[in-house]
């Protein structure tokens, strides 16, 4: 298999991939999107401040 044809495979896996998540995200209701939320933002907090006790806790 050439290079490009490996690309265009790699981008659609990518898109289809993305799909999947946007409609994964779609499905959830106000609260689970909320608790999703938090979560995601809870995990990138603790992994970029290296003291979370200086993070604000909303």
């Amino acid at each position: 298999m050439n290079k490009s044809l490996i690309k265009k495979i790699l981008y659609i896996l990518i898109i289809i991939a993305w799909m999947g998540v946007i409609f994964a995200f779609s499905s959830l209701n106000g609260e689970g999107s909320d608790d999703q939320s938090k979560g995601l933002a809870r995990a990138v907090v603790e992994t970029t401040v290296r003291d979370t006790s200086q993070a604000r806790h909303y």
